[in-house]
């Protein structure tokens, strides 16, 4: 019984460690005259010849969960940016912009229907804005 109830006791604990870890929205619109994410981007590869997806995360840190798993090129709306990372809204198709190149008139989470999150900043090509 005491076996049950010290494991039970570790799971609890490792449970709530990472309970507290609460994912952070991608804020865009933050500039009323300019597209609500202004700048463009692709994921890039840490070294010449890498194919290692990089991970998309619930907020702007290693601690956060994974969202999903990005490939090189893939192409995305640079939003909201946190010292070392970047929030970003994934297009999911060419052409499709996710509704982010529109002006808002105030800042607001990202809650449409393409992936949002966080990437590494080292992971991040600009390529436009």
């Amino acid at each position: 019984m005491k076996i049950s109830t010290t494991l039970l006791f570790l799971l609890l604990a490792t449970s709530a460690a990472f309970a507290g870890t609460k994912a952070v929205p991608v804020i865009y619109g933050k500039e009323a005259e300019l597209d609500a994410c202004p700048s463009g981007g692709e994921i890039k590869a840490l070294t010449q010849n890498s194919t290692e997806d990089i991970i998309l995360r619930a907020g702007p840190g290693e601690k956060f969960a994974v969202v999903t798993k990005l490939k090189i090129g893939q192409t995305f709306a640079m939003c909201d940016s946190k010292p070392g990372w970047i929030g970003i809204v994934v297009f999911p198709t060419l052409g499709n912009l996710c509704g982010v190149n529109t002006t808002l008139k105030k800042p607001k989470p990202y809650k449409g229907k393409c992936k949002s999150g966080w990437v590494a900043e080292q992971n991040v090509n600009q390529t436009s804005g």
